[in-house]
């Protein structure tokens, strides 16, 4: 089992920040390509209101796994007691300095 973070987003964030996206890009084009020109206040409570919609409506991430709670090897334990030994080997910074 990896303890690495997974910086994987979830679909739900990845929902909102394209919705978010696309949303600018549409009332870009609405400004550019007609003769309406929302208001900038008003462009941004759009954005807003689709991203959080569209957030919304998706699925968040799985929920996580459990924590392994099984106790520590003996290989482990020793890898544990070396890095706990050279941390406390380190000279230590003076405070003021």
């Amino acid at each position: 089992m990896s303890d690495a973070p997974d910086w994987k987003p979830s679909p739900k964030v990845m929902g909102g920040g394209v919705a978010g996206a696309v949303t600018t890009i549409v009332l870009w084009l609405v400004d550019d390509l007609t003769p309406l020109t929302p208001p900038a206040a008003v462009a941004g409570a759009i954005g807003v209101l689709v991203t959080v919609g569209v957030a919304y409506l998706l699925p968040g991430a799985a929920a996580a796994s459990p924590v392994d709670e099984r106790p520590l090897t003996d290989d482990e334990r020793q890898q544990v007691s070396e890095v706990v030994d050279w941390f406390a080997a380190r000279p230590r910074k003076k405070e003021g300095n």
